[in-house]
């Protein structure tokens, strides 16, 4: 009962269920409810009918003959038949001979939607029907159930010139995905009236074998035909690289079968289409693109995003980010624009002096795109410019423009440095000190020094970040004077600062001080670097801060212990991961992976079993960091968690050992259809082909499609010579299987082995797909 439902739908429900319990006496009562105002209970009634037993069923069968006369009872009882049990079929086959066209249609319905093959001759009898309706719903009932009688009806029905039937039968050949009806349908995209929905179902078919008579009909037929033209290659490209992974097959048949004629007209379509057949068109565009076409994506790229996006895959294939026209909207056009096409701009030399005037554009995000276009370059004429940026409004420009001119570096980039860092803003002056330290100037530690006295936070903190990469003795006593300023933020600074400096009495003191700070960012920072510099006499100090009251302290006492060497500290990260807050086992978790030291793996077993997704998701990637964990990382792979799963399995990629493509291989055989499971495998699939080769010998249709697409991803001679074994194989499934990716590759290797197929193969499936590839 549907807790959801109202008190009255309850009420209701329950006397449903009552009335179901009495079977056929009760029929006419449960029919009348089928008038009721409320969704559920007439489902419930639906669902109660269907549930009845063979004397019921047949009772439900008489009435939907004889009364004629209540619609929501005629739809209530084709539902019921439709979901009721096998006995129904019989009963309702008997129905398709009924003098009743009406009658005829609702039995027609119920088959079709139970995809009862018994049905089907009667059903291919049905299509010649005098009624109309009889005859769509028998074609629909046909594509439904499916089959190859079927589909070669349907392929007769879309031939027959009859309108009113083509249509539909074009409509479930696509849907049908059968290549065998290909032949057809290209004979169809040759007719006006037909061309557009042949098209489309070209396309739902997914075959490369259809790609060049879609050429054709777009080159020579209407805008109308063209737009779903190109919508259906695009989506016999997706269907290809879901199969099989990448392939040049589509766009190879579309260069060799279009001239300059389809080009000009698809540029021109593109400025009246809907945005997903815009983006098919560019798409296509880019397939014919040319020395010619520059043009034409020049003009696309103050288009739509999507489309703009392709006007630049276009240029950068044709190696023309360059172009004076590129260079000119690049330099004229709106923020929008540039932000779109400088990403691309990065290392263009030829682009620096357009690239240049985006540094003034009113938006700071393409300020700070340009800055990284510049920085990828070799032109160090700009770093005047940039340094021009370090007085910037936007703080994301000045770190932008300070990387760009850490990149570059330049004969003028020292006196530009110590000009600035002496400004009387202090926002450039930051900057500047960045710039000084980064390259180590002679001046370097005068002017951290001379920071140091300074009332400017930011920029003592930037000094402190800079003086340990200077080489001079005196550093680490300048940084420890810093740890007694009064400022909080400056102690924490001076603090991190010592973990990168050389350890000493007087550094270790001073950190251990830090611990004890009143400031949490200082005595983080502190946990930090003792665990950087593996200060191991500070472990019993460090681990009392796993009590601490700021939880960052406490993170930071983790990864410390997960940094100190030794037995205790070992034991330490291994209590922290049993603490009873998660902040601390996840990051316990995660230093135990960062060790990686056998004593610590039943601690990230423990893990793995944590009622926390969280925990288990940090302990998959610290277990994959041992060796053999490869059992640990499938059973993870089945985990509740979608996070957890998807973890394991890109880890279980990454192994190319023969225990990991036989855990994922495992794991394949139970979930034949899992697209996640077919990438993991398809990754490094060279080094998997002796393990996948043994599987197919013995796989079914599902296993078998899935193994051969895993195979079909390599590019290599390995891969397609263990392609060649499982066409030659003694499994009929596998040699569909690689039938079906042979007919998605059609070069001239594939070509041949299909031919031989074709003619020899023992299996009449097999022998079918080859013959419909080569038609």
């Amino acid at each position: 009962m549907n807790a959801l439902a109202s008190a009255a739908d309850q009420l209701a429900l329950a006397e449903v269920e009552r009335l179901g319990s009495r079977g056929v006496g009760a029929i006419a009562e449960l029919l009348a409810l089928l008038a009721h105002h409320s969704w559920s209970v007439r489902r419930g009634v639906v669902t109660a009918l269907s549930r009845g037993d063979d004397q019921t069923l047949a009772e439900l069968c008489r009435v939907l003959v004889e009364s004629r006369t209540n619609e929501p009872v005629i739809a209530g009882l084709v539902d019921a038949l439709s979901a009721a049990s096998a006995s129904a079929e019989p009963l309702v086959r008997g129905l398709l001979k009924h003098e009743n066209p009406a009658v005829l249609c609702d039995a027609i319905q119920i088959l079709g939607r139970r995809q009862d093959a018994a049905s089907t001759p009667r059903l291919i009898e049905l299509t010649e029907h005098a009624d109309d309706n009889v005859t769509l719903a028998a074609i629909e009932a046909l594509g439904r159930i499916g089959g190859d009688a079927a589909v070669d009806r349907l392929i007769e029905l879309a031939e027959g010139g009859n309108f009113f039937r083509v249509f539909p039968a074009i409509e479930l050949l696509g849907r049908s995905r059968e290549a065998r009806a290909l032949p057809a349908l290209q004979r169809l995209l040759l007719q006006p009236l037909y061309a557009t929905e042949a098209a489309r179902a070209v396309g739902r078919i997914g075959s490369l074998v259809g790609v060049a008579a879609l050429v054709k009909a777009m080159e020579s037929g209407p805008e109308a035909v063209l737009r779903v033209g190109a919508l259906s290659l695009i989506a016999i490209q997706d269907y290809a690289a879901h199969s099989i992974g990448p392939v040049t097959a589509v766009s190879r048949t579309v260069r060799e079968h279009a001239g300059r004629a389809l080009r000009d007209k698809v540029a021109r379509a593109m400025s009246f289409a809907d945005d997903a057949e815009t983006v098919a068109l560019g798409r296509v565009l880019i397939w014919l693109a040319s020395e010619d076409s520059v043009s034409d994506f020049v003009r696309l790229l103050s288009g739509p995003e999507e489309v703009s996006a392709l006007a630049v895959e276009g240029l950068t294939q044709l190696s023309a980010l360059g172009d004076p026209r590129v260079l000119q909207v690049l330099q004229a056009g709106t923020s929008e624009l540039r932000a779109r096409l400088l990403p691309s701009l990065m290392g263009v030399e030829a682009a620096s002096a357009a690239t240049v005037a985006c540094l003034t554009d009113e938006q700071p995000a393409v300020r700070a795109l340009a800055c990284h276009a510049l920085a990828r370059g070799r032109e160090i004429a700009v770093v005047p410019r940039l340094f021009a940026l370090l007085t910037d409004a936007d703080l994301g420009v000045v770190h932008a423009a300070v990387g760009a001119i850490q990149s570059l570096g330049s004969a003028e980039t020292k006196g530009l440095a110590l000009t600035a860092v002496k400004s009387a803003k202090s926002g450039e002056r930051r900057a500047a000190l960045r710039i000084v330290t980064y390259f180590g100037y002679d001046e370097s530690l005068g002017l951290c020094l001379e920071a140091l006295r300074s009332d400017d936070e930011k920029l003592r903190d930037i000094a402190l970040g800079g003086l340990p990469a200077l080489d001079d003795p005196g550093v680490p006593a300048v940084v420890m004077d810093a740890a007694r300023n009064a400022s909080a933020r400056t102690r924490a600074s001076a603090i991190r600062a010592l973990g990168h400096v050389t350890l000493s009495r007087d550094t270790e003191a001073a950190l251990r001080r830090a611990l004890e700070d009143p400031d949490a960012w200082v005595r983080y920072y502190a946990c930090q670097s003792l665990g950087k510099l593996r200060v191991v006499a500070a472990l019993p100090a460090i681990s009392a801060r796993l009590d601490d009251p700021a939880g960052q302290v406490k993170m930071a006492a983790v990864e410390a212990l997960a940094a100190l060497p030794g037995e205790a500290a070992r034991r330490a990260l291994a209590q922290a991961a049993g603490s009873a807050d998660l902040d601390i086992q996840r990051a316990a978790v995660v230093g135990a992976g960062e060790r990686a030291e056998p004593e610590l793996r039943p601690v990230l077993r423990a893990a793995l079993a944590s009622p926390d997704a969280s925990i288990r998701l940090v302990a998959v990637s610290s277990i994959a960091r041992f060796d053999g964990a490869e059992s640990e990382l499938g059973a993870a792979a089945t985990d509740v968690d979608a996070g957890v799963r998807g973890a394991a399995l890109g880890l279980l990629a990454t192994r190319s050992d023969s225990a990991a493509s036989r855990m994922l291989l495992g794991l394949l055989v139970r979930d034949p259809e899992s697209s996640s499971l077919m990438e993991a495998l398809a990754q490094d699939v060279d080094s998997r082909i002796a393990t996948i080769l043994p599987q197919l010998e013995t796989a079914n249709d599902a296993l078998a499609r899935s193994l051969v697409a895993v195979l079909s991803r390599s590019r290599s001679p390995q891969g397609r010579a263990a392609l060649d074994v499982v066409f030659a194989s003694q499994n009929v499934a596998a040699r569909r299987a690689a039938a079906r990716v042979f007919s998605m590759l059609l070069d001239d290797s594939a070509k041949s082995s299909l031919a031989r197929a074709a003619n020899a193969d023992g299996d009449a499936e097999v022998r079918r797909i080859c013959s419909a590839a080569l038609a």
